[in-house]
This record gives structure tokens, sequence and C-alpha cells, in this order.
């Protein structure tokens, strides 16, 4: 089931839950009628419910940690076998902005942009406004000779991934 709608089916079955405790509350006095009887097994059903959802949603984070601390491992394996050629690509796309004479806030905002960051995310990165990063990024396009993100990333990753 899709988080959204995990989501939404325990908020409705809590407010069921608690709508029934209220009524069974209300009556009370007749607790051995069978409308209360019926009532009290609905709303163990909802609970039982309620606590199995949450359990899948416990499980659903569960992996979801287990995947990321997985990948953040990998990650760090990758950087320290490749540290060296790392290092000298980073040399290289440095090399490659000056070349294009970008400044150096035009330099941070390619940089951004190769690393697939919105110029939301760069603006906010760098203290900046979204207008700003837009000129920026117009100039680094310009001066690059890029039409836009995706090229100027795959100015760098092609020959990378031949």
């Amino acid at each position: 089931m899709d988080t959204k709608y995990r989501a939404i089916f325990t908020i409705m079955l809590s407010v069921f839950v608690c709508l029934g405790v209220v009524d069974i509350i209300m009556d009370a006095e007749r607790w051995y009628d069978t409308h209360i009887i019926l009532e009290s097994m609905g709303l163990f059903v909802a609970i039982i419910a309620l606590i199995l959802l949450w359990k899948g949603v416990r499980t659903r984070f569960q992996a979801a940690e287990f995947d990321r601390n997985r990948l953040e491992s990998e990650l760090r394996q990758f950087r320290e076998r490749h540290q060296d050629t790392l290092a000298t690509m980073r040399a290289a796309i440095r090399d490659q902005l000056n070349r294009w004479a970008l400044t150096p806030g035009e330099a941070r905002v390619a940089e951004g942009l190769i690393r697939g960051y919105s110029v939301k995310e760069i603006a906010g990165r760098l203290n900046r406004s979204e207008k700003t990063i837009r000129n920026q990024a117009a100039m680094v396009y310009q001066k690059s000779g890029m039409t836009g993100r995706a090229d100027l990333s795959a100015f760098f990753l092609t020959d990378i991934l031949g």
C-alpha cells in the first residue's frame, strides 16, 4: 500500500476508533446491550487494523534505513577506492570551468547544476536569490556554449561513462 494511502487509511481508522470510544462511553449504562457488544467488536477490529498498519510502516522505515545505511557504506567504499581518480576529475572540472572564464560565483552555480541541484537548492546553499542563480546559470550556459543543465552535465559525464 502506498505511504500516502496508508496515512489516509490510518487517519480514517483513528477517527473511527475515537468516535466509537465516545459512543460506547455515552452508552456505558447499557454495557450488556447487543449494540454495545457489536460496537466494541468493531472497535477491536479497527484497533487491530491500526496496529497492523503501523507495524507495516515501521517495517518500511526499517527497510529504508537499512537501504540508506547500505548505500552510504557503498559510497564511502567507492570514494576510498577511487580517491585519486575523483580528485583528478574534480581538478579537471575546475580547470574546464576556468577555461570558460566563469566567475567564482558562476563556477559554484555550475558545480551545483552538474550535481543535479535545482535553482532553488543552489540558491539556498549559496545564500543567494533564485533570480541571481538563474542569471548566473544563464551566463554559465552562454560562456560554455551549453544549452542547459543536461548538456552541461553530459559534457563532463559522457567520457567518464564511455
